[in-house]
């Protein structure tokens, strides 16, 4: 008789939760060559294999700690923590690769999202986005930005959120029946000279994850937090970009590696290798580039120079991955949500020109406080009032999207669910579940 698998066992939350956020550059293979990177198939099984390769027990020394105590040295990890929620961008090609082993470890994955129209992606790419969970996914949904250029409007580029369970099915009280949590994944427009379209993606991206929390909040519902991960194309030092990095946005998200708008921790590094140097024997083995960056000079050498307003170079500061936390909602019920590490992850050196990061948020157990901020409120009614206004570029080097029926591509976005786990080497076969909500679904 043939024995079936064993069922997959709940995913409990702790008194933290842990996201992982990484760029793969999964390119088709002539597209990636121009990152000195090649073979996307063979690198796709290759990063598939590290993400899961979880195998750090403990966070050890964080980016909290360093802040507080004026450590110089990063915190560098060469393997991946234990991470309920992993996020990936740039995920454009091996794509069933790079799932089949998730679900190893992920039994919710939201994958090949996107809008495929001329206007959005020239019906070319999906948005590159992957959204991993631990934990039962309750609401999703992928709005792509109206706002691209160069070789960015051949993809459909844009904010992928979901909302989950953090309950386990169990109720907390008479009135507050679950805890939940939200995780947004983005990946802003890249190249220089682009800050504006990027202005214009920060604020599509407040309005529509504002506006996805409100519409997907319920009354019992206990926020414990929600976080905001991606690459953002732009570095908080950079004055070129300083339109970007003060973008009235960020103010609202908790980002432990920048002290003001323009100045990073002395700790902090950057986030983007130099392409030239990739193969070296420190940029392929994931300990030796870890123990390289803790020194500045290696640093210089191998991370790309972020340019302040100074006229230097900050070497090694260019930091464009960003894993945020946001301060809370005014009028929704909240848990106490610290951000107390996060940690610069070289676990696919070699693999792509992007070092990872790892946040981790600590959640108060002592109940629900209401917070007391404001929040900018782009709803005050009438369909002037629906979010950015979109508009037709003249200039032919933007392509502006301006009326694409985004309700009705909610079959472009798979969502994984393993119905059952396995210990054997076979991963559990997905089960595809249509009828993703976007956007124009909720507002």
């Amino acid at each position: 008789q043939q024995q079936q698998p064993p069922q997959q066992k709940s995913h409990v939350l702790g008194q933290s939760a842990t996201v992982v956020t990484a760029n793969v550059c999964c390119l088709p293979s002539f597209a990636a060559r121009f990152n000195n990177l090649h073979n996307t198939p063979a690198r796709a099984r290759l990063i598939s294999s590290r993400l899961i390769n979880q195998a750090v027990p403990s966070l050890g020394p964080d980016a909290a700690s360093a802040a507080a105590n004026g450590e110089l040295p990063p915190p560098l990890l060469h393997h991946l923590p234990h991470a309920d929620f992993l996020v990936l961008q740039e995920l454009f090609h091996a794509e069933d690769v790079v799932v089949r082993e998730l679900q190893r470890l992920y039994p919710y994955i939201i994958s090949d999202v996107g809008v495929h129209s001329w206007r959005t992606n020239r019906w070319m790419m999906n948005s590159g986005l992957l959204l991993a969970s631990k934990f039962p996914i309750l609401n999703v949904f992928f709005q792509p930005f109206s706002v691209s250029g160069r070789a960015d409007a051949f993809a459909s580029k844009g904010v992928l959120v979901a909302k989950v369970d953090l309950s386990n099915g169990q109720a907390e009280s008479p009135t507050i029946q679950r805890r939940v949590g939200y995780v947004v994944t983005t990946h802003l427009q890249a190249e220089s000279g682009t800050v504006s379209i990027r202005q214009q993606q920060l604020t599509e991206l407040e309005y529509c994850v504002s506006r996805f929390v409100e519409r997907t909040m319920e009354n019992q519902d206990l926020i414990c937090f929600e976080l905001l991960c991606g690459d953002f194309n732009f570095d908080n030092m950079s004055e070129a970009e300083g339109d970007n990095f003060r973008h009235p946005m960020l103010e609202k998200y908790v980002d432990l590696c920048k002290h003001e708008p323009g100045t990073d921790h002395d700790w902090a590094i950057g986030t983007v290798l130099h392409k030239e140097h990739l193969h070296t024997s420190h940029m392929r083995e994931p300990l030796l580039l870890s123990e390289a960056l803790t020194d500045p000079r290696y640093q210089a050498q191998l991370i790309e120079a972020a340019e302040p307003a100074d006229g230097g170079l900050a070497s090694g500061r260019r930091r464009i991955d960003l894993a945020l936390v946001h301060r809370g909602r005014a009028g929704l019920a909240y848990m106490r949500a610290v951000p107390s590490s996060l940690h610069f992850v070289t676990a696919l050196a070699g693999l792509t020109d992007h070092l990872s990061l790892a946040l981790t948020v600590n959640i108060d157990e002592s109940g629900a406080t209401d917070t007391q901020g404001t929040i900018d409120d782009y709803s005050n009614g009438g369909s002037e009032n629906r979010g950015p206004r979109r508009r037709r570029g003249q200039d032919d080097q933007y392509t502006y999207d301006d009326d694409v029926d985004y309700g009705s591509n909610a079959e472009d976005a798979a969502i994984h669910i393993a119905e059952n786990s396995s210990s054997s080497s076979s991963p559990p076969r997905p089960r595809l579940v249509t009828g993703v909500k976007t956007l124009e679904s909720f507002i």
